[in-house]
């Protein structure tokens, strides 16, 4: 066996020139908390979230080793995993796997170890805090939410933080970053926000935009009219409404002329339906796990695409979960499954 390790020709981190281990900025387009704030705004977006968070939380779980005693002790560990606020294992897992889905840093947990290197606890750590600092000494560092008067950053050596996460960034720029579906399917989101906005001005105190057409006043008349249906209707949707008047039309009818289209003619249903199946397709999932548009499912078509979910989103995160469990909590002899 040669003495020396090869070392790698590819570049794989950022010049140190180019590093910001001070200012730790985000790579991506939005912060964590603007992620949050948009998923917490699309209804589509935060089922798929909170479905995926049930279906795994939901999972019985066990350990499997020949050490009874060291099964027993790691057992306990992870039930009382986020103990200091009274949480526990589902507590634990909810709160990683829904960071792993939204924010760019994915899903973390600090390891405490005694000084032999067991693992003593388990707690979760808000992934919107945390940042890569490309130091190899301290991987990681933690900005307090409530800004830097606070206190300065915290870093952890390696084997202090747990990681899960969705899928790497392969740029170099966004080493250490994580692409998240609700990254993927951005697009779709501001779709469906624009058509929830859609569908919300329908119910408005208000006509719609367009011009009422009124034939046979002169301009006086149509004003005067208009000025009082307008302080009868007055309210939280004020009528702004033009009104098109002039003489010699006697044999024409008053209508309304409206700009915008029914939702009947621009078949909105289908579009958001459309857009939603984006959305899912980009969690690994389908409508049918949402319980949307189901009743077009027979038997057979649903208790397929409840397969296609085990196989693709929720696989994904059980095995990003039990990789970081095997990995940085169990000893060897030990797995979790």
């Amino acid at each position: 066996m040669p003495s020396t390790t090869p070392k790698p020709t590819a570049i794989r981190e950022p010049p140190a020139l180019t590093r910001f281990p001070v200012s730790f900025l985000t790579p991506s387009q939005l912060n964590a908390s603007t992620w949050r704030s948009l998923v917490a705004g699309a209804p589509i977006v935060r089922a798929c979230v909170q479905t995926l968070v049930m279906q795994i939380s939901g999972l019985e779980w066990s350990l499997e080793g020949e050490d009874d005693k060291a099964k027993e002790y790691f057992t306990t560990v992870l039930e009382n995993a986020d103990a200091d606020d009274g949480g526990g294992w589902e507590v634990y897992l909810s709160r990683i796997i829904k960071d792993t889905l939204e924010v760019p840093f994915g899903g973390a947990a600090e390891i405490g170890t005694y000084p032999d290197g067991v693992v003593a606890w388990s707690s979760h750590v808000d992934g919107a805090t945390l940042v890569p600092t490309f130091n190899q000494r301290t991987p990681y560092a933690q900005i307090s939410p409530f800004g830097m008067q606070i206190g300065p950053p915290v870093t952890f050596k390696p084997g202090q933080i747990g990681r899960v996460r969705w899928q790497a960034q392969s740029d170099l720029r966004a080493y250490g970053w994580t692409i998240t579906p609700v990254m993927d399917c951005l697009p779709a989101i501001q779709a469906l926000l624009r058509a929830d906005r859609f569908w919300q001005s329908f119910l408005i105190d208000g006509p719609p935009p367009g011009i009422l057409d009124i034939p046979g006043w002169d301009e006086q008349e149509a004003q005067s009219w208009y000025d009082s249906w307008k302080k009868m209707l007055s309210g939280i949707s004020p009528l702004k409404v033009p009104i098109l008047a002039g003489a010699n039309r006697e044999n024409k009818q008053a209508q309304f002329i409206e700009f915008a289209k029914s939702p009947a003619e621009t078949q909105m249903l289908d579009l958001i339906k459309s857009y939603a199946e984006a959305v899912t397709a980009c969690f690994g999932m389908s409508l049918g796990d949402l319980g949307l548009f189901g009743q077009e499912l027979r038997l057979a078509g649903a208790t397929k695409l409840i397969e296609l979910t085990q196989r693709q989103g929720m696989a994904k995160l059980m095995r990003g979960v039990k990789t970081m469990i095997d990995l940085d909590i169990m000893p060897d002899g030990l797995e979790f499954k």
